[in-house]
């Protein structure tokens, strides 16, 4: 640790130069070795003035300090020991000591010079004549030496208490702009976690900041790694775009922080809009990370101005941010009791539903019958048996709500025993190949279960298919499900507006990082596969 000390230059020329006085009879009388040890000591000085020896404990300053004090030494021993006029330069020397090594190195440092001195002074003067100089001299030094050095300690206690107040007023700073960041996104963020409510927010406080005809926002999909018109406001149209899809503008945004502005738009259908002349295109980012884009077209060349640029800059964070949290709180509510309430409302109402709308419509005609008095025997016995089949119908259906993974049951054992059940109750071969090598994290595994199982499960009911096939493998290079059948197939966008199977099956391999793709077309059956790379989470 430096410490804060005086510099010793002024000392260093003041003691030349009371030196120079008082041996100026010696050095103009005997030019060796007064002249030249007065010559080498004005070069040193100037030396250490240019470039002085800092204030540090390291070695490379010890060795320095060492070497001043030695100089010093060698100076007063060549012109008379303590009766030399250069005695006076190893005041400098001494509070050098002092202020680099502290009180007791430099009692140590000095207290050697003072004695190789005094013994060759003592020898030469006798103790009688010649121990009083000494005495005095060493005495200086000494005093010299504990004064700098606890100098020394005042200042490294200062600067380590100043040191302390720069970090806390550093920390309190960091603290007041958290502070005031928290502020901003509290009184920006829509107050809703809804989705829907955040993208109708983020779309209607866009056209109110900006006048334009035409307002898009796209998020990012991981599970497919595609682009999804969510909100379109100002013209009719709705997108699944990848990302070599997307028009150039939007293109450019994906690698900016900042919004993009294209004033001419150079042909129809260049933007998202048909009729879009000019546009700005931002990216909307969270946690370091693109969710989505806005795009804000407009019919007419060079309609935005720089004005209309800034404004958009100063908001996306803002809507990035919301949106995020938006998509995590409908992920959580998705795996939550909310979406499995609804998922054993489907299973039931599905399997079960129109079952128990036939019994009814055929105790109804049954009453109609016994009214007019005919015979009812054979028709009870066959809504007998119909009851019996909805029993067996719903016990089968508790039975595959309550099949789960669990620590003891991985995914491999669940998806054979789930798939002997299906091939059991229906026409369809169901084949099943597993190569599982390692099991996944329990959480990537009920995941991973409940894609495939409504899989399984759309196949069964929606395919007519007459070949299944389940493949799982699971090794330490990664994981792949595949679910396919040779059924019907579908088109992306036919099926019912509340059916949520195929976004839940989205948001699910989104929340375990997995990779999403179905592949389906009318007559050409249906494949799913969620896909984990080696970087995903294990165990053996």
């Amino acid at each position: 640790m430096g410490v804060q000390a005086p510099p010793l230059a002024p000392f260093r020329w003041a003691a030349l130069a009371v030196s120079f006085i008082h041996g100026f009879p010696r050095i103009t009388d005997k030019p060796w070795p007064y002249a030249a040890v007065f010559a080498v000591l004005v070069v040193y000085t100037t030396t250490t003035t240019v470039r002085p020896i800092p204030y540090r404990s390291d070695r490379s300053t010890r060795t320095l300090v060492s070497f001043d004090a030695v100089l010093h030494l060698t100076a007063v021993m060549l012109t008379g020991n303590w009766n030399s006029p250069f005695a006076y330069t190893l005041l400098p020397s001494t509070l050098l000591a002092g202020f680099a090594a502290g009180p007791l190195s430099a009692l140590e440092l000095m207290g050697a010079c003072a004695g190789v001195i005094s013994l060759r002074h003592l020898t030469e003067e006798g103790i009688r004549s010649g121990g009083a100089r000494a005495a005095a001299w060493a005495g200086v030094l000494a005093l010299i030496s504990l004064t700098s050095g606890l100098a020394r300690r005042v200042s490294e206690e200062s600067a380590r208490q100043q040191l302390a107040a720069e970090e806390k007023v550093d920390r309190l700073s960091e603290a007041n702009a958290l502070l005031f960041s928290l502020q901003r996104v509290a009184q920006s963020l829509p107050d809703s976690l809804d989705l829907d409510e955040v993208l109708d927010t983020t779309v209607a406080r866009v056209r109110s900041l900006i006048d334009a005809d035409a307002v898009t926002v796209l998020l990012y999909s991981e599970a497919d790694r595609s682009w999804d018109a969510v909100r379109t406001k100002g013209y009719r149209g709705s997108y699944s775009l990848r990302g070599e899809e997307l028009p150039p503008a939007l293109r450019e945004a994906l690698l900016s922080s900042r919004t993009i502005s294209i004033d001419d738009l150079n042909r129809p259908g260049s933007g998202l809009s048909d009729n879009a002349r000019s546009g700005l295109y931002a990216p909307l980012r969270a946690r370091g990370s693109l969710v989505g884009l806005l795009a804000v077209e407009a019919n007419r060349p060079t309609h935005f101005v720089q004005k209309h640029s800034d404004t958009l800059n100063s908001v996306i964070e803002t809507f990035g941010i919301a949106i995020d949290n938006a998509r995590l709180f409908r992920r959580l509510r998705s795996v939550g009791a909310d979406e499995e309430r609804s998922r054993i409302a489907r299973e039931l109402h599905d399997r079960i539903g129109s079952s128990l709308a036939l019994l009814g419509f055929e105790v109804d005609r049954l009453t109609t019958l016994a009214k007019r008095g005919e015979a009812v025997h054979e028709p009870l016995a066959d809504l007998r048996q119909q009851v019996t089949t909805v029993v067996s119908e719903v016990r089968e259906t508790l039975y595959d709500l309550r099949t789960d993974v669990s620590e003891g049951q991985g995914l491999e054992a669940t998806l054979r025993m789930f798939c002997e059940r299906v091939g059991q109750r229906t026409s369809m071969d169901v084949v099943v190949t597993t190569n599982e090598k390692r099991r996944l994290h329990i959480l990537q595994e009920r995941e991973l279960w409940q894609i495939a199982r409504e899989a399984i499960t759309n196949a069964e009911r929606h395919a007519h298919a007459d070949t299944l096939t389940v493949s799982w493998n699971c090794t330490n290079r990664g994981a792949e499900l595949v679910v396919a059948d040779d059924g019907k197939g579908f088109t992306k966008g036919s099926g019912r507006p509340d059916s949520y199977g195929l976004l839940g099956m989205r948001e699910r391999a989104a929340s375990v990082n997995a990779v999403l793709d179905i592949e389906s077309g009318p007559g050409a059956g249906t494949k799913v596969r969620v896909t984990l790379g080696s970087e995903t989470g294990g165990r053996s």
